[in-house]
């Protein structure tokens, strides 16, 4: 392939994900399993749910408005998922969260109380580092 062909490719690769970056949001399963994060935006809560890699996560694809979750939109997300999917909040305690300054935090104990309880109805494999546990 011609070098410019392959720019093209990638570039058009990039921009897929960039722009649609909740694919649980489709049903689809994910081989790595899911990682929710969730900010505040004008004063509101919102959550991501996002594609398990093996890789950082930038701001831009964490707080992307087409991928930005109500507490609402976020539980029946997560009720469409296969019993036994990994799903892990990652908080603010990540290091590359504190050195890239994008914001993420865990909400009031009661939202976190209600996806751990959805989570365990769902028999997910959960986790969270939010307190109390």
């Amino acid at each position: 392939m011609a070098p410019s062909l392959i720019r093209s490719v990638f570039a058009a690769a990039i921009a897929l994900i960039l722009a649609n970056p909740s694919l649980a949001q489709t049903g689809e399963q994910s081989f790595k399993g899911w990682e929710i994060y969730s900010f505040r935006d004008n004063g509101d809560w919102r959550f991501s749910l996002l594609g398990g890699t093996n890789r950082f996560k930038f701001c831009g694809e964490i707080r992307s408005p087409r991928g930005a979750l109500t507490l609402e939109q976020l539980e029946r997300v997560l009720r469409r998922l296969a019993a036994r999917e990994y799903v892990s909040w990652r908080g603010p305690d990540d290091a590359a969260f504190k050195r890239d300054k994008c914001g993420v935090a865990y909400p009031e104990p009661e939202f976190v109380a209600r996806i751990r309880q959805l989570a365990r109805q769902r028999e997910l494999n959960y986790s969270d580092n939010a307190l109390p546990q």
